[in-house]
């Protein structure tokens, strides 16, 4: 799994693109290895933006698990942070 810092600031929310104006966001990129997806064992995916702080919470896993649907109240938190 790759991490990508991520940069705020100058009008962007989120960039891996460092440049004038922009600073370390609180937020990280976490990218699967090919072949490979990520999960914090209830997502799984193949690229997050997900809080500095929850990178420990992240690791590699088989693509295959990937192919698991969710269930549409699953999808709603996770799309409102848990907030439904």
């Amino acid at each position: 799994m790759r991490q990508i810092t991520l940069y705020t600031g100058d009008g962007v929310s989120l960039s891996p693109q460092n440049g004038e104006g922009r600073t370390v966001s609180q937020y990280t990129r976490l990218i699967a290895d090919d072949g490979k997806a990520i999960t914090n064992g209830s997502i799984v995916t193949i690229c997050i933006d997900v809080p500095s702080a929850e990178i420990m919470n992240w690791s590699d896993c088989d693509l295959s698990a990937a192919d698991d649907e969710i269930s549409d109240t699953d999808a709603l938190k996770i799309i409102t942070e848990g907030n439904v």
